[in-house]
């Protein structure tokens, strides 16, 4: 499933998708693959749960970079 960051976005978006048992979510995030606080955290916890989670980028040009949490929580970072 594909889900689209904006203002407003909370993490109940997230964890609605995998209690229909999604097997992959891609964060289609703001800027680098941004989200709010509440989103990233529940992510990590699909991640924790077996769900594969990507963070990726709405924009056309922007480098999704792997952050230092990354490994923590469990997200991939998509590159490009």
């Amino acid at each position: 499933s594909i889900l689209y960051a904006h203002a407003g976005l909370e993490g109940d978006a997230v964890e609605a998708l995998t209690a229909q048992g999604v097997r992959g979510i891609v964060l289609a995030g703001l800027g680098d693959g941004n989200a709010p606080a509440s989103v990233v955290a529940a992510l990590a916890r699909a991640a924790a749960a077996g769900v594969a989670v990507v963070r990726a980028s709405r924009l056309d040009a922007a480098m999704v970079e792997p952050r230092t949490d990354d490994a923590r929580t469990g997200i991939v970072a998509a590159r490009a």
